[in-house]
């Protein structure tokens, strides 16, 4: 396994960080089972899997493993204590206010 491959979570502290990543590296490939690709991580978290993209690459929230060109797959420890915190709903529509 090559170290560019394997994107740790920026939450991390350096020594989780080093613990993960030496964890990873020991067992010399990926076992399927500890990972999520996007779809499972968006039935995860009730969300869409362009949120799971972005939330994992963009903003270093999920420790990443790009298995080949097309597939990232999301450390499951991860993804299952991330929070989704909702925001205020939007405006009601113009139907709703005059109701």
């Amino acid at each position: 396994m090559e170290k560019e491959k394997i994107t740790l979570a920026r939450w991390y502290t350096p020594e989780e960080a080093t613990q993960v990543l030496n964890t990873l590296l020991a067992k010399q490939d990926i076992t399927l089972a500890d990972w999520y690709n996007a779809e499972e991580a968006a039935q995860v978290l009730n969300t869409s899997t362009k949120y799971v993209r972005q939330v994992g690459v963009k903003y270093g929230k999920f420790t990443t493993y790009k298995l080949n060109m097309h597939t990232m797959l999301y450390l499951k420890r991860d993804v299952d204590i991330y929070q989704i915190n909702k925001g205020q709903p939007g405006r009601p529509r113009k139907d709703e206010q005059a109701a």
